[in-house]
């Protein structure tokens, strides 16, 4: 697979797999705004946990070992589940992840006035 050599050394791979575009989503089930539902559900078909899981699982054996994704998508668990399924050692991937500005503040070592 075609990599970027940063400028620490590290090789990240040059294609990521976004697993958002699945269509999971803890909070899609919670909706109040009945129009945000309605787009939502013309724009993707949305999965059930088993059926994420077996989704992110594939895309890793096909060869897809790197995963952006976020603790706020709610799918952390189940991309772990994912990898694990997958065969592929923890080692060979490269997952990126960000943080919501919510946990930025909720006293993680984070220090402001």
């Amino acid at each position: 697979m075609l990599t970027v050599k940063l400028r620490n050394g590290t090789e990240v791979p040059a294609i990521i797999f976004g697993p958002d575009e699945l269509g999971y989503s803890p909070r899609r089930k919670n909706s109040n705004n009945k129009l945000v539902r309605v787009i939502k559900k013309i724009k993707r078909i949305t999965l059930d946990e088993w059926q994420y899981i077996d989704q992110v699982s594939n895309g890793i054996k096909v060869g897809f070992h790197s995963i952006d994704f976020s603790a706020a998508y709610g799918d952390g668990t189940l991309i772990s589940k994912a990898i694990k399924k997958s065969g592929v050692d923890r080692e060979n991937m490269f997952l990126i992840t960000r943080v919501s500005n919510k946990a930025q503040f909720s006293g993680g070592g984070y220090y402001r006035n």
